[in-house]
Parts: C-alpha cells; sequence; structure tokens
C-alpha cells in the first residue's frame, strides 16, 4: 500500500477531497454540516490509486493511504478508519479533531513559495508565512474548499 503527501497538492482547480461526516453530525437538512460538526475526509480522483482513499494526519502533514497515523479517537468521533477527523469553526477555520484542549488547525500556502503545500500546526505554532487558516467551506456537496479553490494532486 502505498501513501501519498497532500504537500503541495493545493490548486485553483476541481474539488479533491468529499467530506464523509459521521451520522451523528449531519443535519436535518441536505445542506452544509453547522459549525463544529465532525466529519472524515477521502479522495475521489478515478482511477487513481488515491481513490476513496482517506486522509490521516501526521507530524504536520496530511497523507492519503498512510498505513497509521498513531493518533487515538476517544470514541466521540465516530471513527475507527484510521483516518483523520475533522471539524470547521464559525470563521472558516478548519480542525483536526480532539479533546484535547490544544488545537490543531489546517493551513494551505498557496504562493509561489509554498507551492500548494498544506499542512496543521499546533497550539501556538505559526503558519508558514502565506498559510492561509480560514476560508475553508463544505459546499452542498460535500466538497471541501478554500475560499474557493480545491485541490488537485
Amino acid at each position: 500500500m502505498h501513501f501519498h503527501n497532500l504537500a503541495a497538492a493545493f490548486f485553483a482547480a476541481a474539488a479533491f477531497f468529499a467530506a464523509a461526516a459521521s451520522a451523528a453530525a449531519l443535519p436535518a437538512s441536505s445542506g452544509p454540516l453547522p459549525a463544529g460538526a465532525k466529519f472524515n475526509l477521502l479522495a475521489l480522483r478515478s482511477a487513481s490509486p488515491v481513490h476513496f482513499a482517506d486522509v490521516s494526519a501526521a507530524q504536520g502533514s496530511l497523507f492519503l493511504n498512510l498505513p497509521s497515523q498513531n493518533a487515538t479517537c476517544d470514541g466521540s468521533c465516530g471513527n475507527s478508519s484510521g483516518s483523520a477527523t475533522f471539524y470547521l469553526n464559525d470563521d472558516g477555520g478548519l480542525y483536526l479533531y480532539s479533546t484535547s484542549a490544544t488545537p490543531q488547525q489546517l493551513y494551505a500556502d498557496r504562493s509561489g513559495m509554498g507551492q500548494g503545500n498544506l499542512g496543521y500546526t499546533t497550539g501556538a505554532q505559526p503558519p508558514p508565512r502565506n498559510g492561509e487558516r480560514t476560508g475553508w467551506v463544505l459546499d452542498e456537496v460535500g466538497d471541501l474548499t478554500l475560499n474557493g479553490a480545491g485541490f488537485i494532486a
């Protein structure tokens, strides 16, 4: 099994991730998830080795098909697949779910210098110089975007 680092995979292009929300977090309507709802991400890229691959998090980066992310879930996230669990806050910040008080927030550096680097910071750790932390949205069909831009690999 191969795993792929998602660094340098963020560009303004077709959506690459789809959210697979846990049943407990789904709103009654078919619209986007409310702020704070927990969900998982998977890659959708037909005829490729990453099609339906779970997104995992480890060592400040996101990965597809990572054998083990060495993380635990206390059972309240509804995730037993080993994939990362995420949530969006009210200002469009995307976070890794944890019962810990220390936040792990995702960023994307879409600048020429960052070349699409996608990762996360822990606690008060700052993002890279051009890292964007807010503007993440799950649309009506479950595609994750950052200020309207999707993912490619």
